[in-house]
């Protein structure tokens, strides 16, 4: 009996391709038009744990940014970026898109201070349009893959009449 050959895989298969056109329709990549500018200052830079990380992963903390702007203070997540890079009591602009539905964190898609990109745009939007062309594509045979499996097999890998 092959184990892939099951309606449990089937399922799998539907769920992923199923999650991945969601996810192309519920978190759209925003053009640089779209993302909202924002001029602040820094108050704090700190790196914080990972939740979920493997050690062998390399580097299992991220940088957080806090604002202050307009009186309100937030905080940013730079990801792997060098805390070093970023000047504490001093003016950076932002721009940032919109929090996505039912998360609370806005993403920060380009940071400058001092005339120097610290988040660069072009490469963040350009990395997750190459994930979006290789995945979105692949979405419908998983999806249509996955049921065929579960027309064609049961839950235990025998062929369905």
């Amino acid at each position: 009996m092959n184990l892939l050959k099951k309606r449990g895989v089937g399922v799998g298969l539907l769920l992923v391709g199923i999650v991945l056109l969601l996810a192309y329709w519920l978190v759209p990549v925003p053009d640089l038009e779209d993302l909202e500018r924002r001029v602040s200052v820094v108050e704090d830079v700190r790196r914080d744990p990972i939740r979920f990380c493997r050690r062998s992963a390399g580097d299992c903390h991220h940088t957080v940014v806090q604002v202050r702007h307009n009186g309100d203070a937030r905080d940013y997540n730079f990801g792997q970026t060098n805390p070093d890079e970023i000047a504490i009591d001093e003016e950076i602009v932002l721009w940032v898109a919109p929090a996505i539905k039912g998360l609370d964190s806005e993403r920060v898609w380009q940071a400058e201070q001092g005339g120097r990109r610290i988040i660069d745009y072009e490469k963040q939007a350009g990395d997750d349009r190459t994930l979006i062309g290789f995945m979105v594509p692949l979405a419908p045979f998983l999806i249509f893959g996955g049921l065929w499996l579960i027309r064609r097999y049961d839950w235990k890998g025998n062929p369905v009449d």
